[in-house]
């Protein structure tokens, strides 16, 4: 085999030395997504308190009327019939460990869906961001210029 003139030959590292230097540069590699996290989040455009409160004030009107139903659904057995017999001990302490464990699993689903959806809106802002910086915009001069793909003669489609 033969070698260009002057080209050193480098060995490549053995992986005890390579796991050493990824140990090495892990401490580094993490701090730098965190900043990265943290500049991220920087440029969310976040909910006014206005808002926060309003969206919050929904979400607890909901859960509190979903739990109401629940709570008569299980105080009358499923039986809604207004005529229905008086409700026994049994069944009442029943319904309020159900109501307490469902209201408390209600406002845990609820925050979960609230991080989810803040997560998705996030991420489909930034992939709206980077996708609106391939565009030079500045550089455009004026309606009539051709598009992208009409200057690589491309258009019209070939027949």
């Amino acid at each position: 085999m033969s070698e260009t003139k002057g080209a050193k030959k480098t060995e490549k590292p053995g992986f005890f030395t390579r796991a050493k230097n990824w140990i090495v540069a892990l401490p580094g590699r993490i701090s730098g997504a965190f900043k990265n996290m943290v500049a991220e989040l920087k440029k969310v455009a976040w909910p006014s308190k206005k808002d926060l409160i309003n969206y919050s004030i929904v979400v607890i009107a909901f859960v509190v009327v979903l739990v109401a139903f629940l709570v008569g659904v299980l105080a009358t057995g499923g039986n809604l019939n207004i005529n229905a017999p008086y409700l026994s001990g049994p069944v009442l302490g029943l319904t309020f460990a159900v109501g307490g464990v469902s209201i408390l699993l209600s406002a845990v689903a609820g925050y979960g869906g609230m991080v989810v959806a803040v997560f998705t809106i996030m991420m489909v802002t930034r992939a709206l961001g980077y996708w609106t910086r391939q565009f030079d915009v500045p550089a455009w001069r004026g309606q009539d210029d051709p598009m992208p793909f009409e200057m690589r003669g491309t258009y019209p489609p070939r027949q």
